[in-house]
């Protein structure tokens, strides 16, 4: 890791904890990366974490509860330098998406395809949903998640994090 990529992890961590601010969460450093677990709400199906990687990259996932010991990751959603103008453009896209999922209402869908199974999150607005971002893999591939796969269908939904006013 070089200077410039600790400098750029320290100033998003410091963006993500400004958001945070009023809410109970758990940050969890390590080598490579700093995750931050968003609390699971009363009524949620599954709760939020983000990640600042060393070179600056982050990345929302949601979890939820596996069984009685363990956890699942169900969606994720990656800002890769390579699909924005640099890792600016990757940091301002992640701190909306944060913002989003901080001030709404979110759900989980997942459908399965003849190809591949799909996750989408989508967030509430007015009376009707948009998407925050879909994660898909190949049908009959070994899943990117562990534990039982969604039930087709199905909404898993979290209320707001935060004060929408914010």
């Amino acid at each position: 890791m070089t200077d410039r990529d600790s400098a750029g992890q320290q100033e998003l961590a410091s963006e993500v904890q400004h958001r945070l601010a009023g809410l109970r969460y758990e940050m969890e450093r390590r080598p490579d990366y700093l995750r931050f677990v968003l609390p699971l709400t009363e009524g949620s199906d599954y709760w939020f974490e983000l990640y600042v990687y060393e070179d600056g990259e982050p990345q929302i996932t949601a979890v939820r509860q596996s069984g009685a010991r363990g956890t699942q990751l169900v969606w994720a959603l990656p800002f890769e330098h390579y699909d924005f103008e640099g890792t600016g453009a990757a940091q301002v896209a992640f701190l909306e998406k944060v913002d989003t999922i901080l001030r709404h209402r979110t759900r989980l869908t997942h459908t399965t395809r003849a190809l591949a199974h799909n996750v989408r999150c989508e967030y509430q607005t007015g009376a009707s949903w948009a998407l925050v971002g879909s994660f898909s893999w190949a049908k009959g591939a070994s899943t990117p998640t562990s534990g039982p796969p969604l039930d087709a269908g199905v909404l898993y939904c979290a209320p707001l994090l935060a004060d929408p006013a914010g």
